[in-house]
């Protein structure tokens, strides 16, 4: 579910730590979703952890807006409006935080793909002075404020705006990537640096929904992914022939989701924006990554 990547600059979440939980919090994989629980408000909810989410993220069906003040935001199949809703207090994953600033949105999208309410998404910044290490083995995610690590092994980051981005190798040609754990999908936002002939030959037509809850057609190419090393792996793309990316940031090229990202255990640390992508030990098919219901 790729995001709306440019208007979310003047949010800001303020976040009150009160311990660190070391041990594995669980959760499922659905449709390649990281779902957890939370709590907000003093309810006990279903969310999504997902690093392309501008801070706390709420479904606009459960929450009112504050005031009547619309926030234009852009997402990859045309913009839309949100709102904004002040939350007093919500805890994910033993950390509790008061008075943050959340973004209303439709998530109709998400709870069709769950078959499930989902109240929120949490982002990156909800995490940010942690280690945050996703298991895909273990259907787990765990915090800790220290951690040795192989400098070897690590790639390091930039933000554009929330989102976390690398530079790797797309078919050889250098590509700056989200990395975006909330998408179904890898996708290309720069079409028109592509071979559109080869691209609509070699490709599959596939319907996306954005963030803006509307259905388009695209298409879907397998194409070759470099990291910083010597690895190349197989890995689908969507792409847009008619996108010519003028709503997205002018620092993206695209997105990293789970068809790629669910081949390894992940962790990350948003403030010194460092990643390790640590090849699983049971590398699985990404349509079979699906677990019982919570």
């Amino acid at each position: 579910m790729p995001k709306g990547l440019n208007r979310y600059l003047f949010i800001f979440i303020f976040l009150i730590p009160m311990r660190i939980l070391a041990n594995p919090y669980p959760i499922s994989i659905v449709n390649g979703l990281l779902v957890s629980k939370a709590t907000i408000e003093g309810k006990e909810v279903l969310i999504i952890f997902d690093t392309g989410a501008p801070g706390l993220v709420l479904n606009s069906r459960f929450y009112k807006p504050d005031n009547k003040t619309k926030i234009e935001c852009e997402g990859i199949n045309g913009s839309f409006q949100c709102s904004m809703h002040e939350v007093r207090n919500w805890n994910w994953m033993g950390i509790a935080h008061k008075k943050t600033n959340a973004l209303l949105s439709d998530l109709t999208f998400l709870e069709n793909e769950l078959n499930s309410d989902v109240y929120a998404l949490i982002g990156l910044s909800a995490v940010d002075n942690y280690y945050v290490s996703i298991d895909f083995d273990q259907r787990s995610i765990s915090l800790t404020d220290k951690m040795k690590v192989d400098k070897q092994s690590m790639i390091r980051f930039q933000y554009a705006d929330h989102l976390p981005v690398i530079s790797c190798k797309v078919n050889g040609k250098k590509k700056y990537l989200g990395i975006d754990t909330g998408s179904e999908i890898n996708y290309l936002f720069t079409p028109h640096k592509v071979d559109a002939d080869h691209v609509s030959t070699n490709g599959s037509f596939v319907s996306v929904v954005g963030t803006e809850n509307r259905t388009d057609m695209k298409f879907r190419l397998t194409m070759e992914l470099a990291l910083n090393n010597s690895d190349v792996y197989s890995s689908p793309f969507i792409i847009d022939l008619q996108d010519k990316g003028s709503n997205l940031n002018d620092s993206l090229d695209g997105l990293l989701g789970q068809p790629f990202l669910s081949h390894f255990n992940i962790t990350i640390h948003p403030s010194k924006q460092i990643i390790i992508l640590t090849p699983r030990n049971q590398t699985e098919n990404f349509s079979a990554i699906l677990t019982a219901q919570l």
